[in-house]
């Protein structure tokens, strides 16, 4: 016997409920087990909407719900864990034209800028990936410029990691459109 999937819609909602939950933001508030495995569910979580998105038909109800804004909120969680699966969802999202105005209207780029520095490489690498790509639209070109987007990435160019010199300088190039 087989079991009918939820609906796109209705597993962004649930996905949601998960990522938005108001736990405590580091160990230091709350039992260190427990911790622990929230982060763990907000990781997942993160990784389904980045699985979710590959399908622009959700897209809008992943906007509408505040999808967006709740993971801006996790970015404030004491994880690099968690720091690299929210940096690993926008680099997704970042793809979609669908998002740019919903990343202006909540200075993503800022957050992006502001929030990854204290994490690890890969949330780095993730960062700069979004931010290149947000570079392809002229009123994010605007906004990168402003939050001294180009300070940021050069600051985080590791001569080590080619990936994110290749991500750094393509958004350079782009911002200078």
């Amino acid at each position: 016997k087989t079991h009918p999937s939820l609906e796109g819609e209705d597993l962004v909602s649930i996905i949601f409920n998960i990522i938005n939950d108001d736990s405590p933001k580091s160990p230091a508030t709350g039992d260190e087990l427990a911790f622990r495995k929230l982060i763990e569910s907000k990781c997942y979580a993160c990784m389904a909407i980045s699985s979710l998105c590959q399908d622009e038909s959700i897209v809008p109800r992943i906007i509408e719900v505040g999808i967006i804004p709740a993971l801006l909120k996790l970015l404030k969680v004491e994880s690099a864990e968690l720091n690299i699966h929210v940096a690993f969802a926008f680099n997704k999202l970042s793809k979609l034209n669908l998002t740019y105005h919903e990343f202006r209207h909540r200075q993503v780029a800022s957050f992006l800028t502001n929030h990854t520095q204290g994490t690890n490489v890969h949330a780095l690498t993730y960062s700069m990936a979004s931010l290149r790509r947000l570079c392809d639209d002229k009123d994010m070109r605007v906004e990168l410029i402003a939050t001294n987007a180009v300070n940021f990435m050069a600051k985080f160019c590791d001569p080590q990691n080619i990936e994110r010199q290749r991500e750094i300088a393509t958004g350079i190039c782009h911002l200078a459109l």
